[in-house]
């Protein structure tokens, strides 16, 4: 081959060399596809035409802070404005830290500062949630879910009590129920008979009337409601009140208030996981939740201690233990 065809040769491949190397360093806009040939920006390892990044719900140019949701780009305004979770109670975006119910309501953790909750549920009171409350007459603010599904009387109190009876039963709670009775009360009248044993919120209250009559000893056994709450948060209630006869016909009752609260919580807490409504669901997490320390500790305390273990086991253990430890 002639020494001029071979630098002919040699001359292509390096215009080809060439050509391919500058095809590689060409920059394609990963918005348009088109080669970039004036100022762009790279974001996460992307060029982008400084006009081409744009929003992607607005479709106009970021030229500010932005978000990235998704592997797309957002303003932070437009990113904020439409996919962060909104407040339940106000409606506004939840930037920042915020609180999370048992409801699962999500809100700004200000408006629990501002606005009353529920006296039954302990739900946060406002239109979005509860579309506003009633106030009793001995002072209760009841939130309009409760006051709509309210008891309307002691009749339902007495079928409550039956119900709540059989079904413990059904679990292996025998109690003799000859002479145990319900009443529903108003906060007023509760904090009465309940005297220094009074907490607040309190729901329930057992009274144990014990005297004799010729020589034998008599025992009458009062469980105080309060009226007018759903028909699920007086069995949670009764369940609960139930468990203190229990203890009082099957044991020397003499437990630490925190074994005993515990005790009464947990039997509770299992007689309302045998409901399928969502207020049962609800009042399970309620109980759940419970940061009292005698009552809340002593049911997570019990439960965690007896969870895996037969119902008998625990009634064993109440027969025969005044501390859990």
């Amino acid at each position: 081959m002639s020494t001029s065809k071979i630098k002919l040769q040699l001359i292509l491949l390096i215009l080809i060399c060439s050509l391919t190397t500058i095809a590689a360093q060409s920059k394609l806009c990963t918005t348009c596809s088109k080669e970039i040939k004036t100022d762009y920006i790279v974001i996460d390892n992307k060029p982008f035409h400084t006009a081409c990044f744009q929003c992607s719900f607005c479709n106009k140019q970021i030229a500010e802070e932005f978000n990235r949701h998704e592997g797309l780009y957002y303003h932070s305004k437009c990113y904020v404005e439409n996919f962060l979770s909104k407040c339940d109670v106000c409606s506004k975006p939840l930037t920042g830290k915020y609180y999370v119910d048992v409801y699962d309501y999500k809100y700004h953790i200000e408006h629990e500062g501002h606005l009353d909750s529920c006296d039954n549920c302990n739900r946060l009171i406002c239109e979005n949630i509860t579309k506003g409350s009633v106030k009793y007459g001995d002072g209760r603010i009841i939130c309009n879910i409760c006051y709509r599904n309210s008891a309307n009387g002691q009749y339902e109190y007495d079928d409550l009590l039956e119900i709540a009876l059989y079904e413990l039963e059904e679990l292996g709670l025998f109690i003799d129920s000859e002479n145990v009775s319900i009443k529903s009360v108003d906060r007023n009248e509760l904090k009465k008979v309940a005297g220094k044993n009074y907490v607040a919120r309190l729901k329930g209250y057992t009274n144990t009337n014990i005297r004799t009559v010729d020589g034998e000893e008599m025992v009458r056994y009062t469980i105080y409601v309060l009226s007018m709450i759903p028909d699920e948060h007086i069995e949670s209630v009764v369940s609960h009140e139930l468990m203190h006869v229990w203890l009082h016909q099957n044991t020397l009752d003499n437990h630490n208030a925190e074994l005993k609260e515990g005790f009464c919580n947990y039997i509770s807490y299992i007689y309302m996981n045998t409901k399928t409504t969502d207020e049962a669901m609800n009042i399970v997490r309620l109980i759940e939740k419970n940061a009292d320390p005698v009552y809340g500790d002593g049911f997570r305390k019990v439960r965690d201690k007896f969870h895996n273990s037969y119902l008998a086991q625990l009634l064993d253990f109440m027969k025969n233990n005044k501390n859990l430890y």
